[in-house]
């Protein structure tokens, strides 16, 4: 974006707020990546968390759990979150969450009527173009330390997996919209 590396703009906004430490989870492609950031030499305070076998979107977590400061954020690094980092802080603080999801509202036209039928297939009401409100996770989450004990070692290991486990054992589960 404008010549930039999307994973330079997500660094830098964490910069902006004092974010001194790093861990990029890697595997395909790994090398690429290593390489682009070992030729700039300016972010020495980027570890990689290197995958021999794909994770899913948090099995790495397992891998640094010692590393790990008692909150921390998670992002996917293909989004990009304008928001006030410190509000979101601050509400997963206030609210007591083990995990926060950043998510935005999302209004979609449906382009075609939405035809309301009754048992017998007949038709009941037709809604002409409806709009559908959503709340949709952006791929951002402040987290608390204790959810890495929660996801198994070296094992595949998706964030839905992690959620449904968390939301069982009656664990409080933010959104900051």
């Amino acid at each position: 974006i404008n010549g930039k590396p999307i994973i330079d703009h997500i660094i830098d906004k964490f910069n902006d707020y004092g974010v001194s430490e790093y861990f990029l989870s890697i595997n395909h492609k790994s090398r690429i990546i290593k390489a682009f950031f070992d030729e700039r030499q300016q972010e020495k305070n980027i570890s990689f968390i290197e995958e021999k076998k794909p994770l899913g979107t948090i099995g790495a977590l397992s891998k640094i759990a010692k590393s790990i400061k008692p909150i921390f954020i998670v992002t996917n690094c293909d989004i990009l979150i304008n928001c006030d980092y410190e509000d979101i802080i601050k509400y997963h603080k206030k609210n007591k969450n083990m995990i926060t999801i950043v998510a935005s509202f999302r209004n979609y036209t449906i382009p075609y009527g939405d035809c309301k039928i009754n048992k017998d297939g007949l038709l009941v009401k037709i809604n002409e173009k409806p709009n559908i409100s959503l709340l949709a996770n952006t791929g951002m989450y402040i987290m608390n330390r204790e959810v890495i004990s929660q996801i198994p070692k070296n094992t595949r290991y998706d964030l839905p997996q992690l959620l449904e486990k968390l939301i069982n054992l009656k664990k409080r589960i933010g959104v900051f919209p």
